[in-house]
């Protein structure tokens, strides 16, 4: 929280602004919202216990060892793919979606995400991460933890680009902790730069699950998504380069 605070807040400021630039509101009035009558259907509460059961089955997948240890249990074993897939059937045969709401998901998303995970996974195991790695090691020779810390930020984003976060940070990892190691520069900075440069791609779906959700919705385009997260994602990177040659520093 400490090194990504600064960023948030700025950045955030940075979002409100280019979006209100690229994209000019044309609502003047806020009309006002009919409340929800205040006793919910059977199918609302029938929804609602799903989601419960959801939540709680995806927190129990496996549970951290001292938990574990405490109350003996250590989870029930299943993975988030398989409730996921239960709470879908509960659903259907509970007439809460109907063959046609399955119809309508979102399955181009889904591949996509996918597909960036695949594309991560394949990374690492034809050894292209290696061959990355030393390149940028290469580019490193010198030793300056300035270049070193754009190098990691800069690919890190990249690579979130086509793949997603989590992917992008566990190929990257590896990569900038061995970095500061190799120059004598702080392996947590650049490893801390790496968890935050592969969560600022704002351009492609894949990039972050938020990014997902938003072009999910059927309301925001590719082209619109790639117009205003160009610009979040460079002003992203900068900030993060300078908080951490100028800022992060002083705090480990």
């Amino acid at each position: 929280m400490v090194y990504g605070a600064p960023i948030a807040v700025v950045q955030i400021l940075v979002i409100w602004v280019v979006l209100f630039m690229i994209f000019p509101t044309e609502v003047k009035e806020i009309p006002p919202i009919e409340r929800p009558p205040s006793e919910l259907s059977n199918k609302q509460k029938l929804t609602l216990g799903v989601f419960v059961f959801a939540v709680l089955a995806w927190l129990t997948g496996k549970l951290p060892d001292p938990v574990a240890n405490v109350i003996g249990w250590s989870g029930h074993g299943y993975s988030s793919s398989m409730v996921a897939a239960t709470v879908l059937i509960v659903l259907y045969f509970t007439d809460l979606i109907e063959e046609q709401d399955i119809k309508n998901g979102k399955w181009s998303t889904l591949l996509l995400i996918g597909g960036g995970l695949s594309l991560g996974a394949a990374l690492e195991v034809t050894g292209l991460v290696n061959v990355i790695s030393d390149w940028l090691m290469g580019l490193t020779s010198g030793g300056s933890p300035l270049l070193a810390i754009i190098i990691v930020v800069v690919s890190g984003l990249g690579i979130s680009i086509i793949a997603s976060n989590t992917a992008s940070a566990g190929i990257f990892l590896p990569i900038a902790i061995g970095l500061g190691q190799k120059i004598g520069f702080s392996p947590v900075i650049l490893a801390v730069a790496v968890g935050i440069s592969t969560s600022l791609d704002f351009m492609l779906p894949v990039g972050t699950p938020p990014n997902a959700i938003a072009y999910s919705t059927g309301k925001v385009s590719m082209p619109e998504m790639i117009k205003a997260g160009i610009l979040l994602d460079i002003t992203g990177a900068v900030l993060t380069i300078i908080m951490a040659y100028l800022l992060w520093p002083y705090l480990i």
